[in-house]
């Protein structure tokens, strides 16, 4: 009597199975949807951040910010020869009486 009890209030293996096998998926889906948020809001976070223009990869602007300053450096360095050159010449007295 005990194994037609047994057998009638323990589900069939079958579903034993089926009901294991959708706990597995229910799971695998519950942690990708957790995996997309994370990337979501991984991708967010870096579309929102400012990038340096140093560290920036277009290069034509590089390029561009580079001849900016070799150029203000080459007007720094006249601007200096100048004065220099303007320090050496003897300076003008003009002494009225």
């Amino acid at each position: 009597m005990s194994l037609t009890f047994d057998y009638v209030t323990m589900p069939p293996k079958s579903q034993e199975a089926s009901q294991l096998h959708v706990n597995e998926i229910n799971r695998m889906n519950q942690e990708n949807q957790q995996l997309q948020t994370q990337f979501q809001d991984m991708v967010r976070e870096n579309s929102e951040k400012t990038i340096r223009r140093e560290k920036a990869e277009n290069e034509e602007l590089k390029n561009e910010e580079e001849r900016e300053r070799r150029r203000r450096q080459k007007k720094k360095k006249q601007q200096k020869k100048e004065d220099d050159s303007d320090e050496k010449k003897e300076p003008h007295l003009d002494i009225r009486i």
